[in-house]
């Protein structure tokens, strides 16, 4: 006779737009709440869920879901209301865009570059140039800031491609 194991699911009491998938060798953490979608990374699973605590040393990122980061960033970012706002800090030159692990103190304040996950170029009149997204290479889904978190309507649209 063999033992079942119950698998099951919580949100990610650190980062409440994340989900904690169990499974016998690891965890999945999600934005979704459905197991079977594109989980972000995983860590190695714990006896109790509700302790899991993500660490960077711990962490191993999915590389699918970065493919589908960025391609949701680079369709959707022109249209994203409040980078429209903050391009007109950037004239001329590339805006950085960050996810939001540490909420920046002022205005104009760049991301660290490990929490800028790309760049797209701005015009002289403060315009996002549509096409211009360039992924940072050195972007982390989860550092010494914590884990991947995003503003509610890019998380909106990541959720749709996943």
């Amino acid at each position: 006779m063999f033992q079942r194991r119950l698998l099951h699911t919580i949100k990610y009491a650190k980062q409440p737009q994340l989900y904690l998938h169990e499974s016998i060798t690891f965890t999945k953490v999600s934005f979704s709440k459905d197991p079977n979608k594109i989980h972000i990374g995983e860590v190695p699973s714990s006896s109790d869920l509700s302790k899991v605590n993500i660490e960077p040393s711990k962490f191993m990122e999915n590389s699918k879901f970065k493919d589908i980061l960025h391609k949701t960033i680079a369709k959707n970012i022109y249209d994203d209301q409040s980078y429209v706002i903050e391009a007109i800090n950037y004239r001329g030159s590339f805006m950085p865009i960050g996810d939001e692990k540490v909420i920046q103190e002022y205005m104009n304040q760049r991301p660290e570059l490990p929490n800028t996950m790309g760049f797209v170029h701005v015009d002289n009149d403060g315009i996002m140039e549509k096409g211009t997204y360039e992924v940072n290479d050195t972007y982390t889904l989860c550092n010494v800031d914590g884990i991947i978190k995003l503003p509610e309507t890019m998380l909106e649209h990541l959720l749709k491609a996943l």
